[in-house]
């Protein structure tokens, strides 16, 4: 049999219904239906978010361990981490102990809902290495980090200067009236991914952009932005570090901000981290085809998202790019580098959300389409030429 096209999948995961992995799996599935003897390979995208902890175990060889945690509505839950050992370092992601997966639609009031499982999380890792990686993403929370700092040694008091129970959830933020940081391991490196890079407050901030997100009415919007305004202005009075106007600091519900308050934290690019990690622009450059695609793709993917810069890059090297999503919303920067048919999505966007077991039939086929409707042809010079 003659050889096929060299194509790359890099998918990210379909939130809530499939990982970035099986994703992947799911279109070259699509693609052998297609092109029997297409070479395929397959590398996962993340961004901190949902999946950050396996492809890192997928690029680096570790130990995955689970840990009990508290959910954001009170609950245990079993979270996990990543334990490396050359170098020395734990990777753990947001989203498996404060994820907005783990609150049932009816529960969803963020008013409510603590980011303290994180925390413990963290904390474990902080048992097990000095340098701790945090993926932020997918959180279900808008507390501001508030409920981790309290599992993470720190103390928020009330007006006579008892330390106030925990977990605190951003209701009771009008009782601060101060805190002591002394408990907080000082001597930690902590690496922050996030693609996210709004504020702590403001237009843009975590209350008024992501608030909505996780169940807040408009009235509970503003109640969050006072809330994280009362408390960011205790925390930065008394760390002496002023985090709240920083890039990313309204990450995760503003867990982005104490990080950077309480910690000598860096944030960079989810999505570029993991990239540059596993060397998928040197496998991009070696393929004749690529595809990526997540659950929504829109104006925001084109804007730092793993599945953006794929296009972007794949654009620029003159290489086939087909974007498979969930759903789909165009506008004028997508049409900077995408046609309409280099661009497929599953479902329309005012359409309820399918099973795994239907998104997985639902990204073969569209695949399929895909594929069939370039007509790609078989050789690897040819498919070049061809997507040009």
């Amino acid at each position: 049999m003659a050889a096929g096209p060299k194509i790359l999948i890099a998918m990210d995961s379909f939130k809530g219904t499939l990982s970035a992995n099986e994703a992947c799996r799911a279109v070259e599935n699509g693609i052998r239906a297609v092109q029997p003897n297409a070479e395929c390979e397959c590398i996962p995208l993340a961004d901190g978010g949902s999946g950050t902890t396996d492809v890192f175990l997928r690029l680096r060889h570790g130990r995955r361990i689970d840990v009990p945690v508290m959910s954001p509505i009170g609950k245990e839950v079993i979270a996990h981490l990543a334990h490396f050992t050359d170098p020395d370092e734990v990777v753990l992601e947001l989203a498996a102990a404060s994820g907005l997966a783990l609150i049932p639609e009816s529960r969803r009031n963020p008013m409510e809902a603590t980011s303290f499982g994180c925390g413990q999380l963290i904390a474990r890792a902080f048992e097990m290495s000095d340098c701790v990686t945090v993926g932020l993403g997918d959180s279900g929370i808008v507390d501001g980090g508030v409920g981790a700092m309290q599992a993470l040694g720190v103390r928020f008091l009330d007006e006579r200067g008892e330390t106030l129970e925990a977990p605190l959830v951003p209701k009771d933020f009008g009782r601060i009236t101060g805190l002591d940081a002394g408990g907080v391991p000082r001597d930690k490196t902590v690496r922050v991914l996030s693609d996210v890079e709004n504020p702590l407050h403001g237009r843009l901030g975590a209350a008024r952009v992501f608030g909505p997100q996780k169940g807040a009415s408009p009235e509970m919007v503003e109640q969050l932005a006072e809330a994280l305004e009362h408390v960011y202005g205790l925390i930065e009075a008394t760390v002496g570090r002023r985090v709240s106007e920083r890039s990313g600091a309204g990450a995760a519900g503003g867990m982005g901000g104490a990080l950077l308050a309480f910690f000598d934290a860096e944030i960079v690019s989810g999505s570029d981290f993991l990239i540059d990690q596993s060397s998928l622009l040197d496998h991009l450059a070696n393929s004749d085809l690529v595809i990526t695609g997540e659950g929504r793709f829109d104006r925001q993917s084109m804007m730092g998202k793993g599945p953006g810069r794929i296009v972007r890059e794949a654009k620029a090297l003159g290489i086939g790019v087909q974007v498979l999503a969930g759903s789909v919303e165009w506008d004028d920067r997508m049409r900077e580098f995408l046609t309409a048919d280099q661009v497929t999505g599953l479902i329309e966007s005012d359409a309820s959300i399918p099973s795994p077991g239907e998104t997985t039939n639902l990204l073969a086929a569209a695949v399929r389409r895909a594929l069939v409707r370039t007509d790609p042809p078989t050789s690897r010079t040819d498919l070049r030429t061809h997507e040009q």
